[in-house]
């Protein structure tokens, strides 16, 4: 079954276009998008989870049309490229905010495992983004976004 499915989508931001693209994943599949700077990669990516409108085409998820949906309907998770992490939250707070926005269960214990099967990232739970290294603050955005039940996760540029 096709996880994700782009049909002569088109977008643009400023002067650039972007398209028509079509794509194709099926579920389990891992893709990877490899092109130089500027070339549309996040655009992409931001079309398909609905962070922006396309101009045309049609994004389906599980073999349903989600063009039009608001982006927390698809349930993606998305590691941004610059962390987008909560400056005034600490590491806990950032990676438990999607399960507080939830309201989900068991918060605690889930973010406590989350930060232990991410390396290195259980001593950091106290301290601000400010104050973390660069790799200790993209695993805390990969924790945020992977702490939760998603469908599909697009990841900008997560290890840069």
């Amino acid at each position: 079954m096709l996880a994700l499915e782009i049909k002569g989508l088109k977008a643009s931001i400023g002067d650039f276009k972007l398209g028509p693209i079509d794509l194709k994943v099926n579920e389990g599949e891992i893709v990877g998008l490899i092109g130089p700077s500027g070339c549309g990669k996040t655009l992409l990516l931001k079309v398909a989870s609905g962070l922006h409108e396309p101009l045309t085409g049609k994004v389906f998820m599980g073999g349903k049309e989600v063009t039009n949906e608001l982006p927390h309907k698809r349930n993606i998770a998305f590691v941004f490229q610059n962390d987008a992490l909560f400056p005034h939250y600490d590491t806990y707070k950032n990676i438990a905010f999607p399960l507080q926005l939830k309201k989900e269960k068991n918060i605690a214990e889930r973010v406590k495992r989350k930060a232990g099967e991410l390396n290195g990232l259980s001593e950091y739970l106290e301290k601000l983004p400010k104050e973390l290294p660069a790799g200790i603050k993209k695993l805390t955005a990969i924790g945020r976004e992977t702490v939760r039940i998603f469908d599909m996760i697009f990841m900008d540029e997560p290890f840069e």
